[in-house]
């Protein structure tokens, strides 16, 4: 099964960021798998859009497309066929779990989490209908 992250929409203003960052700072491995996680993204070329406001998702049997206005307020439309929505800081994990994913238990995240190894990359992690 093949996948592919569309971009990542980050609905969190840059001021809640920088209001956030001594909190985050006081959990330094959080902070950095959160950086990593990021530059992950960037190195296989995956959009990051920051503090955008989520208008709708489009479609009639299912996910066509997400609208959304970038943090200018520019109305923006990404083609996609499906959405993975999370909240705070816990990554989204339906996805991986639609899949079929084996999950373990992740004391620092608090969560259950999919198992890779380190040969996954960004690329495998993710899943997208082909």
């Amino acid at each position: 099964m093949g996948a592919e992250i569309v971009a990542v929409l980050d609905t969190t203003p840059l001021s809640a960021k920088a209001a956030a960052a001594r909190d985050l700072l006081a959990a330094p491995r959080m902070f950095a798998r959160g950086l990593g996680y990021m530059a992950a993204l960037r190195r296989v070329r995956v959009q990051l859009h920051h503090g955008v406001r989520l208008r709708a998702f489009e479609g009639t049997n299912g996910v066509d497309a997400v609208r959304f206005a970038d943090r200018n307020g520019a109305d923006s439309i990404l083609r996609c066929d499906a959405v993975a929505v999370g909240f705070g800081l816990k990554p989204e994990t339906q996805l991986a779990e639609l899949a079929g994913a084996a999950f373990r238990y992740d004391p620092l995240a608090r969560q259950w989490l999919p198992q890779a190894d380190g040969r996954w990359t960004m690329r495998r992690q993710c899943l997208r209908r082909r």
